[in-house]
């Protein structure tokens, strides 16, 4: 349907790169749509470019929603009621840092006696088959390590979410909130534990905080 579009000048590729839409619970005549998605040609650490996504993202929305009132029974009277106030950027810098999370960590489970966390979630990459990324099997985890929060170049900078240590495939799994919150909250206990004890964030030794003090506590340990 949305490469006929295309192909009658209604649609850009561009507009149908990643087409995606929830019915929500309460609302039976809303949808939510997590779509377009913005072309790789703009960056999210440029303010200009930023803007410009913006801007062609709004465009992009309203190429689909007419189509669609066009041409999808059911949505001959449909309208945009709310847009998304920002773009949503899922990279812009990561550090590189004492650990350098791989993909490798998810595909193993690998587990750290340093880690602040664990998740199961995949490898969530737009435009690339999931399947060649193996899902974990029922059970397993991974865990994200302390020194991946961490920098040798910066003794008090602590770094959590989507810009930790990591490869673009890592963070495409590690990027996403509950496992950016458990980050955070591990973040706020070394940097009271090292103000405690004047420590630099970055000599910390996470598995040496007593368990009571610590976030999370690893199997491994």
């Amino acid at each position: 349907m949305f490469h006929s579009g295309v192909d009658w000048g209604e649609l850009t590729e561009d507009d149908i790169l990643f087409i995606q839409a929830f019915s929500i619970i309460g609302k039976p005549s809303v949808m939510s749509m997590n779509c377009p998605e913005s072309p790789v040609k703009f960056s999210a650490s440029d303010p200009v470019s930023y803007s410009k996504a913006v801007a062609y993202g709004r465009r992009m929305m309203h190429h689909i929603a007419d189509y669609l009132v066009r041409h999808l029974p059911g949505f001959e009277n449909a309208f945009i009621s709310r847009e998304a106030s920002m773009v949503g950027v899922r990279e812009s810098w990561r550090i590189r840092g004492k650990y350098y999370m791989e993909a490798e960590d998810y595909l193993k489970a690998h587990h750290f006696p340093d880690a602040v966390c664990r998740t199961a979630y995949p490898i969530d990459i737009h435009d690339v088959k999931l399947d060649l990324f193996e899902k974990l099997k029922k059970g397993q985890y991974y865990e994200i390590p302390y020194r991946a929060l961490v920098t040798n170049e910066i003794s008090n900078l602590l770094v959590v979410g989507r810009c930790a240590s990591g490869s673009f495939a890592a963070q495409a799994s590690f990027r996403i909130q509950p496992t950016c919150m458990s980050m955070g909250e591990a973040a706020g206990t070394a940097a009271a534990w090292g103000l405690a004890h004047g420590i630099p964030v970055n000599e910390i030794k996470w598995e040496e905080i007593p368990a009571e003090n610590r976030s999370y506590v690893s199997e491994e340990e």
